[in-house]
């Protein structure tokens, strides 16, 4: 992906994940369930953080229309 120009960015990161170079295969796949966790948690504040949320609309029940309900009276 490229960002268009002057856009802004959003960079997220976790503590550091340290595994003993002697890590046996159940601490290795600890570290690793650890890691996904970071990983899947990061992902979800970014989209939260960048994600608009178009304005709610709501239905008039005597109209039946729809309404922005951000719309200025």
């Amino acid at each position: 992906m490229v960002p268009f120009p002057f856009s802004t960015g959003l960079f997220l990161y976790g503590n550091p994940l340290w595994v003993s170079r002697e890590a046996d295969e159940a601490s290795l796949e600890e570290a690793r369930l650890q890691l996904e966790m970071t990983l899947n948690r990061l992902t979800d504040e970014a989209e939260q953080a960048v994600t608009r949320q178009p304005p709610a609309i709501r239905r008039d029940s005597e109209t039946g229309r729809s309404s922005d309900s951000t719309a200025k009276v």
